[in-house]
């Protein structure tokens, strides 16, 4: 059976969170199978953003995309942070073609 993939930007949410703060989510799947998932923020004259790399699958049989995560989270407080702060997270998600509003018909054979 022939792996599929998809390319495209997925807009999962946006909006404002305040009078002057404005938020988005994005999921961007790559037809080599690479994927990220970008949250930002930006108000006040700033912004901020939180970039996840990872890779999909996608199961046709099942209509869902599977994204896998691996990502460093630090945990400690002010001050210089030492290496044994750093902790690496490795998760996944699961995605309805529903609620990534695509269709079979937009997969494409790798």
């Amino acid at each position: 059976m022939e792996e599929k993939m998809i390319n495209r930007q997925i807009r999962l949410a946006a909006g404002k969170a305040g009078p002057d703060m404005e938020y988005s989510t994005d999921l961007i799947l790559k037809l080599d199978g690479s994927a990220q998932h970008i949250s930002a923020q930006s108000g006040f004259g700033g912004g901020m953003a939180d970039v996840k790399y990872g890779s999909y699958t996608v199961s046709p049989t099942e209509q869902t995309i599977t994204t896998k995560w691996t990502h460093s989270r630090i945990e400690s407080g002010p001050g210089p942070y030492a290496e044994e702060d750093k902790k690496e997270i490795s998760e996944s998600e699961v995605w309805s073609f529903e609620k990534l509003k695509i269709a079979e018909s937009d997969l494409k054979s790798k």
